[in-house]
């Protein structure tokens, strides 16, 4: 099993891996609601995954639209890049003016949280797979 996803493509295992962290802490801010009744963490914490995962994806694109360089690349990169600080602002947006709102469904904290995990496994599996260059 660790073969065979140490044979995967980065992409894949960025998101798998991602992915599995976003459910642990889902698990985590689920108990917290069903103990608590604070489903405001639980609810920022989705938002902040899906859109950090989202915004991988954006990232994943632009590379390709970089590496393929046809005539509207430029246009595409700045359309990725935009779009995807636009994503970021708009779920803190949406937990602020929730909350300003007094209708607390979302936690800004939370969000901020959400969109680490992806960082986050990128640093990891960049130690975990440093090939060796002690040669350089």
């Amino acid at each position: 099993m660790l073969n065979k996803f140490r044979s995967m493509n980065i992409h894949l295992k960025i998101t798998l891996l991602t992915s599995a962290v976003l459910l642990l802490g889902a698990a985590v801010f689920a108990v917290l609601w069903i103990a608590f009744g604070w489903m405001d963490l639980f609810y920022g914490w989705l938002i902040g995954g899906a859109i950090s995962l989202i915004n991988y994806g954006l990232i994943i694109l632009q590379s390709y639209a970089l590496k393929n360089a046809n005539a509207t690349a430029g246009l595409q990169v700045i359309g990725f890049y935009l779009s995807r600080y636009a994503l970021y602002a708009a779920g803190l947006l949406l937990a602020a003016v929730l909350r300003e709102n007094g209708m607390n469904y979302i936690n800004i904290f939370t969000v901020f949280a959400g969109y680490l995990p992806v960082r986050i496994v990128i640093y990891v599996i960049g130690i975990i797979d440093r090939k060796d260059v002690s040669h350089v």
